[in-house]
């Protein structure tokens, strides 16, 4: 499987650009193989595990050239003797996977959070109201960086990250998941939150082409973050998002709590396994639904297509080894 190149990027990129998804920003983590349509105005950013090849997303370009990228992966892994699969796929696309034969299954739920009038008024969003104030009083300040700024603050970005990782004894991700790695954080806005001067929190955030969307990928605190730091450094990036004319704001993907659709018996160890990896957050599924859910958001579905030729619980194992550097780093987060 070829890696994209630097031609390949820049393409990508110009698709992007012109686009409304901010998860296709994470094609720039370069773990991902691209395919193009002969025009190369629209592209598949896809890996391979075992027999599998999965897509990170829908297919990224015009909507009139969605339909035939699904025929061109499914045939191009085919070709490849591998069965083709797509992650996280929203539902207004799900005909046309119905079309070309795939099964889908719901995998998750996305939180979506209006930016344009946002507030914390309202009984869904106390907790909310709590933990800022919590935050503050702890004299939390948070400072949203554009796009390509983060680099003065880049060591400090870093020692959080390193620090969290070490308080979750896990390691990095990739794939469907953002990693820190300094070139790429700063492509990126990137919230932070400082205690007295010092960084203590941050969350990058990828944006749409069309600057209607957010969505945010990695977030991370180190263990000298006052309690309720990341909720106000979120309604702080949300309240910025709407100054900047942005829509809405994703709060990203929460796994199936309840994961006995997709297989039974030995099997829901398995798929829990899998599908922790891709949460990416090392919380349970509950409590990670459940601080999404202090925002008050839009949940919308998210789905697996997978060719009816193999298990989607072997895909999803698949696509957490994708996720997480090999079948051994599900195990390890």
């Amino acid at each position: 499987m070829k890696a994209a190149t630097e031609a390949d990027l820049a393409a990508a990129a110009a698709i992007i650009a012109r686009g409304a998804e901010p998860s296709a920003q994470g094609v720039f983590l370069g773990d991902k193989s691209l395919l193009f349509n002969a025009e190369r105005n629209a592209f598949v950013m896809y890996g391979r595990s075992r027999c599998s090849w999965i897509s990170a997303g829908d297919p990224v370009g015009p909507a009139a050239e969605l339909a035939s990228m699904v025929r061109l992966f499914a045939d191009a892994a085919t070709a490849a003797s591998a069965w083709p699969a797509f992650y996280k796929v929203a539902p207004d696309n799900i005909g046309m996977y119905l079309e070309e034969n795939f099964l889908v299954g719901k995998v998750g739920e996305m939180a979506r959070v209006p930016a344009v009038d946002f507030t914390l008024d309202g009984p869904g969003r106390r907790r909310l109201r709590r933990s800022r104030k919590q935050a503050r009083e702890s004299g939390v300040t948070v400072e949203v960086i554009p796009a390509g700024g983060s680099e003065p603050v880049m060591r400090d970005l870093e020692s959080v990250s390193d620090d969290w990782l070490r308080q979750q004894r896990g390691r990095e991700k990739g794939f469907s998941l953002g990693a820190f790695r300094p070139d790429y954080v700063n492509r990126f806005p990137v919230a932070v939150a400082r205690v007295s001067g010092a960084v203590v929190a941050f969350a990058t955030v990828w944006s749409s082409g069309s600057r209607r969307q957010l969505e945010v990928d990695l977030m991370r605190s180190g263990a000298g973050a006052p309690p309720g730091t990341m909720h106000a450094l979120l309604v702080d990036l949300i309240e910025w998002a709407g100054e900047q004319g942005y829509d809405s704001v994703s709060l990203g993907m929460s796994p199936l709590a309840g994961v006995s659709p997709l297989g039974e018996g030995g099997r829901i160890r398995w798929l829990r396994y899998a599908l922790t990896s891709l949460s990416g957050r090392f919380y349970n599924f509950e409590g990670l639904r459940e601080f999404k859910q202090s925002f008050d958001p839009e949940w919308e579905p998210r789905y697996l297509a997978s060719s009816p030729g193999i298990a989607r619980s072997l895909v999803l194992a698949h696509l957490a080894a994708l996720t997480s550097g090999g079948i051994t780093g599900m195990f390890r987060k």
